[in-house]
């Protein structure tokens, strides 16, 4: 599979990671239920970390991924358990990306951006 799902035990924290291969088009209608059914399940609110560390993507599939998961019925980034979204990324693009989601348009979402997975740990802790 080219994307990865942990739940850490003990923690309020799933951290999803693409893989150089992931294809948005193909595999975005199988990864998005697979985390939204993990959010669903867990007994407490979530931090869901998206590591996109190795991953690049067009701007054509950015945009209709952004609209995939903040906008409908069931918007995985609005999901009601969850409490925050982080992104691990050092690609520009989707550093500007996350701060475009605080548009209305998307629901206002702050998405924080770090360039490595450990700060983004540390935070998603602090939290």
């Amino acid at each position: 599979m080219s994307f990865t799902i942990v739940k850490y035990p003990n923690e309020p924290i799933i951290v999803q990671t693409f893989n150089a291969d992931y294809n948005v088009a193909l595999e975005m209608p199988v990864s998005n239920p697979a985390i939204y059914s993990a959010i669903d399940a867990a007994p407490e609110d979530k931090v869901f970390l998206i590591d996109i560390f190795n991953f690049s993507i067009a701007l054509d599939d950015i945009i209709k991924s952004a609209s995939t998961v903040a906008r409908g019925e069931k918007s995985l980034w609005h999901h009601p358990k969850l409490k925050q979204v982080i992104l691990v990324t050092t690609d520009e693009v989707l550093r500007m990306s996350a701060k475009g989601m605080a548009s209305q348009a998307f629901g206002g979402l702050q998405i924080p951006v770090f360039e490595t997975l450990d700060e983004a740990l540390a935070y998603a802790r602090g939290q």
